[in-house]
């Protein structure tokens, strides 16, 4: 079975070829990078799979990159693989979708304008009706935040910051948020292409169980043999301070929980996601 895994070089496509690999399926990666409509032509490939990691989540591009890196790609991706040959295509869009459809719901953050959601969604939707015109199958998988050996973010920083032991302001924010390791993801891709339940749906997948921020602080400063040095700084300061430097991003997440109660989507796979692992954690940023 030959598989196209895009994204090869980040953190997420690294890890998936890695594991697929080692189930011995057939990895095919891009050359180059798509900047231009011409720039791809894979019709003598036979390609039967694709998996699509490749796509851009910095917030401090402009609107028109995002939307060419995100929907423009993977629409010029798709229409350059033989459809004679394809059999599935594997998306990876966001959670984002979710959570702030959530947090609207719930009147914490009206009026999110986010271009990288949007753009996600119209990859999505593009991808439904291709296949659907084309008779391929189809998974839309949006992971919550992903952890795993290589990773960056503010996950990342937090647990430098902790590593030089220096203290964080952050005992206010109280929230809970579901979590994916790359494990966990790597088997659920292996499902998707093994399950035949798993075609033509949308799957929202996390860890088995969220983790609380304060508790998630706590054990990194363990994992470094410090006491926790989380202090206390009322919300609306540290809100103010992060709204002048612009993280509007980091805002809405602070102040907000996302947790993924149950999870129908998943409901009658053979797919059990593991516990959020703090020996996990340890091996990607402290060894």
């Amino acid at each position: 079975m030959n598989l196209l895994i895009t994204g090869d070089k980040g953190f997420v496509g690294k890890n998936l070829i890695s594991h697929l690999r080692k189930k011995k399926f057939k990895i095919i990666t891009l050359e180059k990078k798509i900047i231009k409509k011409k720039d791809v032509d894979l019709k003598k490939k036979k390609i039967q799979i694709l998996i699509h990691c490749a796509g851009i989540a910095h917030t401090n591009v402009d609107k028109k990159k995002i939307y060419f890196n995100n929907y423009d790609v993977t629409k010029i991706l798709i229409k350059s693989i033989n459809k004679k040959y394809l059999k599935k295509i594997i998306f990876f869009s966001t959670s984002k979708i979710d959570q702030i459809q959530y947090y609207q719901e719930n009147n914490s953050s009206k009026n999110i304008d986010d271009y990288y959601c949007k753009s996600k969604i119209k990859a999505e939707n593009f991808i439904k009706e291709y296949c659907l015109i084309n008779k391929v199958n189809y998974s839309i998988i949006r992971p919550t935040l992903i952890y795993g050996r290589g990773v960056k973010g503010n996950l990342y920083k937090i647990a430098k910051i902790i590593k030089k032991g220096y203290p964080l302001p952050l005992m206010a924010f109280d929230t809970n948020k579901s979590y994916l390791s790359m494990k966990n993801l790597s088997s659920f891709v292996l499902r998707t292409l093994l399950d035949k339940k798993t075609n033509n749906k949308t799957f929202l997948i996390s860890d088995k169980n969220p983790i609380n921020l304060r508790k998630l602080i706590s054990k990194l400063y363990k994992l470094n043999n410090l006491n926790s040095r989380n202090f206390y700084i009322p919300k609306f300061i540290i809100n103010f301070f992060l709204k002048i430097l612009g993280k509007k991003g980091l805002i809405i997440s602070l102040n907000n929980n996302f947790v993924i109660k149950k999870n129908d989507s998943i409901k009658g796979l053979k797919w059990k996601p593991k516990n959020f692992s703090y020996q996990d954690l340890k091996n990607i940023y402290y060894e």
